[in-house]
């Protein structure tokens, strides 16, 4: 499930010298430290209904609450980019209508991200198609679409996420590991 299931990442490097970290005290907020060999100082807490963190590095902290979605379901239809420096939106990204994303990865300035239907309990066993979105982390310019193969929606699972990224082959899977894994090459 969306928000509801995965609020806040857990501790992500949102760039050089900050660290993102959920708030203990006030879920979905989002902590913005200061780190260096002195230690970590706090420098932002973010307003508990604004920021449900997926995914930080390189300067910016990925959100994907809709603020302005009020169905019963949580669908990640809207990413949205803040700077970890003032915490402030950088960018954003709405998907089209019937669509939604899955977990993001941000590494070496890129966000990748699978674009997806709408999947519910009842299109498990179905097989869909997805694309991976490779998108400029600074300015949320969309650099490459790749069309991936067909995968077929395990029990339980909605959403595909990027695993994991290196060396330009991105894994994408399911987001509670069952089901297709595939290997993306960048």
């Amino acid at each position: 499930m969306a928000a509801a299931h995965r609020g806040p990442q857990a501790d992500g490097q949102g760039g050089e010298h900050t660290l993102v970290i959920p708030d203990a005290d006030h879920p979905p907020a989002v902590q913005l430290l200061d780190v260096n060999r002195q230690g970590a100082t706090a420098r932002a807490l973010t307003a508990a209904d604004a920021w449900d963190a997926v995914a930080a590095g390189g300067g910016i902290v990925l959100s994907a609450i809709d603020p302005d979605d009020r169905s019963e379901e949580d669908h990640y239809t809207l990413l949205r980019a803040y700077g970890t420096r003032d915490g402030h939106l950088a960018w954003q990204l709405r998907a089209p209508t019937g669509q939604e994303y899955g977990f993001p990865e941000i590494a070496d300035g890129r966000v990748y991200v699978v674009r997806q239907p709408f999947l519910t309990r009842k299109d498990t066993g179905r097989r869909i198609r997805a694309d991976l979105l490779v998108l400029d982390s600074g300015t949320g310019r969309l650099l490459h679409t790749l069309r991936l193969p067909a995968m077929t929606v395990p029990d339980e699972s909605r959403e595909l996420e990027v695993r994991d990224t290196g060396d330009g082959a991105v894994s994408i899977g399911w987001y509670d590991n069952e089901g297709d894994v595939l290997i993306a090459a960048d």
